[in-house]
């Protein structure tokens, strides 16, 4: 059976110890998280969030056959996730972003970069087994 367990997040004390705070900034997800990176989609000046998950473990083992499981929908908790950092707490903008995820995504690896070189950054997920890699481009 699969266990949700929270991400964290430790906060630099500038005393050479680090407090949690995950659940302070909103970024406390319980999806089986594999990475993140803190970029500024949006270009107000701060950073905000693309986490990437994986799916259950049932689908990695033999129903990757079947192509029509592109089209169903993963539990929510475990997709991968665009956060927007609203004045130092983040919100969840996945849908209103166009990031979509499947019970296929097995995301490994993360790298956000100007692809197009518009000025705004964009998102390569890499992803394992039978299911694409994804490349966003940022459409502000």
């Amino acid at each position: 059976m699969f266990r949700y367990v929270k991400n964290l997040l430790f906060i630099n004390n500038h005393d050479l110890t680090f407090t949690e705070s995950a659940a302070t900034y909103g970024l406390d997800d319980p999806g089986y998280s594999t990475q993140a990176s803190f970029l500024d989609y949006d270009n107000d000046g701060d950073l905000d969030m693309f986490l990437i998950n994986q799916s259950t473990p049932e689908y990695s083992r033999g129903k990757i056959e079947f192509i029509q499981l592109r089209n169903q929908k993963s539990d929510p908790s475990l997709e991968n996730k665009l956060f927007r950092n609203d004045n130092g707490k983040f919100t969840n903008v996945t849908k209103q972003a166009g990031i979509e995820s499947n019970v296929l995504t097995f995301s490994l690896g993360l790298s956000t970069a100007d692809i197009n070189l518009d000025g705004w950054p964009d998102i390569y997920v890499a992803n394992d087994f039978k299911e694409p890699d994804y490349l966003y481009i940022n459409n502000p």
